[in-house]
């Protein structure tokens, strides 16, 4: 089974939103984050608070990419305007969207322009 690396991405203004999404349809696969542990690392184009996005990166395998893209696809970009339903290699669209791109913690960071807020 063939594993990415997965790096999500959300404007602070709707962090909240998309932590909520995001634990809902975890809890399908017996997750055990909690809400607090999604999307709760804060970043900024300084590396100074306050946030202006959210981001979270893990190591995925490819049933559950499929899986999410398709969550995407079904609801949550059809139901919330700031969700983009795809992958995306659009630095516009990662800026302004609840967005996955397929990199590193640290590629995604080194190529929004983005540091972890201290």
């Amino acid at each position: 089974m063939k594993f990415y690396d997965l790096f999500t991405i959300v404007p602070a203004a709707h962090q909240k939103d998309a932590q909520f999404l995001a634990y809902i349809w975890l809890q399908q696969f017996k997750c055990t984050d909690t809400v607090d542990k999604i999307l709760n690392v804060g970043v900024s184009p300084t590396g100074e608070n306050p946030p202006t996005h959210y981001i979270c990166a893990r190591k995925v395998n490819e049933n559950f990419l499929q899986m999410h893209l398709e969550e995407n696809r079904n609801r949550s970009a059809k139901a919330f305007d700031w969700c983009h339903s795809e992958l995306t290699t659009d630095k516009n669209i990662a800026l302004t969207k609840f967005a996955m791109l397929i990199m590193t913690e640290e590629e995604g960071l080194n190529f929004l322009g983005l540091k972890k807020c201290k």
